[in-house]
């Protein structure tokens, strides 16, 4: 009887007829069963009991974190072993930059052990550089899963419609090589940490093993165009997704010819190994290399829709450096698609969730027990060199709402400028 409900179930989504059985259970159990089914459970559940406890998830966060720290160098010279509160904290400790933990940090690159956590890091996040110069944060096993809890459930539960569908889902990563430390630590961005491919996507597995742009785009290009039923594209950075478009409207001759061959072009600088795992993947499709190039000969406003017709929505960083680029996507290759942005964060610490009905709405819900203390600092002092804190149950306490879930902000509107211990966010007032 289960099988049959489950059978029916699938059924109903509208499977895309290129799915084999094992990529239909992996999308059908990763997105349609944990956002309906674990997220309404679960997910909502705890979320609606933890949004009426901001002031003391908060606290206990922090107390956590000095209490499993209390012994490390930094604790001991900063003066934190002993403090026991956030007001102590926010007291003892000042709002500090990047430079003030630069020594630590490298010293744990380095191989030095309970420098800034007792545990040892799991990989070193390196930033993008777009408010300065690259900086790399230590991110511990812990770190990692705080961010993977009940917020996450209820978010997917908000945002079901978005995964009711079995039409095909294109992650869309590029990776870059990391490196490594004399221990032997990686070091890289977070989005690599985030890019594994999982069993559905319509982009081989082989694709984590390409560093270099031009051969990434150019295979994500292929087995993304070759899938006529693309339903979503979890596309994460808007502006690598602007470049991917770009390079559409460049390489499309050698691109169409390659998907009506069945075969990805010698020039197309990948191992042969690779090239072989690929072109067994892959089948000659004339009329889609023939469709495609008419598409692209149209012009750019609407290409991606008039290239997947079933493809509804987009998932892209839209807030902050990423801005720019997502909003020309909407104006062009995306218009006519539903682009929302998840989640607001960095490498020093993920914010908030979008949790409102509305997917496409920039406003965010601060998070008071993923994976920071969280100060705020009024707009009009982001600049001061020791500004007046405040804790986010003050916040709320200040705008007369109730519930963290109801204190948001838009994303435009945030500075990211300080790390923890003490971060740096600008918020304002939401009419």
């Amino acid at each position: 009887m289960t099988v049959c409900v489950i059978l029916h179930d699938m059924a109903a989504q509208s499977p895309a007829d290129s799915h084999s059985a094992a990529t239909l259970l992996s999308q059908y159990l990763r997105y349609s069963v944990m956002s309906r089914v674990v997220g309404k459970i679960y997910g909502m559940r705890v979320f609606e009991r933890e949004s009426q406890q901001c002031e003391k998830l908060q606290e206990k966060l922090l107390h956590d974190i000095l209490r499993r720290n209390k012994d490390t160098i930094y604790a001991r010279k900063e003066g934190l072993s002993q403090c026991g509160s956030a007001q102590q904290f926010t007291e003892i400790h000042p709002v500090t930059v990047y430079d003030h933990f630069k020594t630590y940090i490298d010293a744990v690159i380095n191989g030095h052990t309970n420098v800034l956590s007792r545990d040892d890091p799991a990989f070193i996040a390196t930033t993008s550089g777009t408010t300065g110069t690259c900086k790399r944060f230590p991110i511990t096993a812990e770190n990692a899963k705080r961010i993977r809890g009940a917020a996450s459930l209820a978010m997917l539960y908000t945002h079901r419609q978005i995964y009711r569908s079995l039409k095909r889902i294109w992650q869309f990563r590029i990776m870059s090589k990391p490196s490594f430390t004399k221990i032997g630590l990686p070091m890289t961005g977070l989005s690599n940490i985030m890019a594994k491919t999982n069993t559905h996507n319509i982009v081989p597995s082989a694709i984590s093993k390409i560093y270099n742009e031009y051969p990434a785009f150019y295979v994500q290009a292929i087995f993304a165009l070759t899938e006529p039923e693309l339903f979503f594209i979890d596309g994460f950075s808007s502006n690598l997704m602007y470049s991917f478009f770009k390079f559409l409207e460049t390489n499309y001759d050698q691109l169409c010819h390659d998907i009506a061959t069945g075969s990805i072009s010698t020039n197309v600088d990948i191992s042969n190994d690779i090239r072989d795992e690929l072109n067994k993947l892959l089948k000659p499709n004339q009329s889609r290399a023939t469709f495609i190039q008419h598409q692209v000969e149209i012009g750019s406003t609407g290409l991606a829709k008039r290239i997947w017709p079933d493809l509804q929505f987009v998932h892209i960083a839209t807030s902050a450096s990423m801005k720019m680029c997502a909003n020309m996507l909407k104006k062009s290759y995306l218009q006519g698609t539903t682009i929302f942005q998840m989640a607001h964060g960095a490498s020093e610490a993920l914010v908030g969730y979008q949790m409102e009905d509305d997917v496409e709405s920039e406003i965010l819900t601060m998070l008071p027990n993923i994976s920071a203390f969280l100060e705020f600092i009024p707009v009009e002092k982001c600049l001061e060199n020791q500004p007046r804190t405040f804790p986010m149950d003050k916040v709320i306490n200040s705008l007369g709402v109730r519930g963290f879930r109801q204190i948001s902000l838009t994303p435009p509107a945030t500075k990211f400028g300080h790390i923890c211990p003490s971060f740096d966010l600008s918020a304002e007032k939401q009419n």
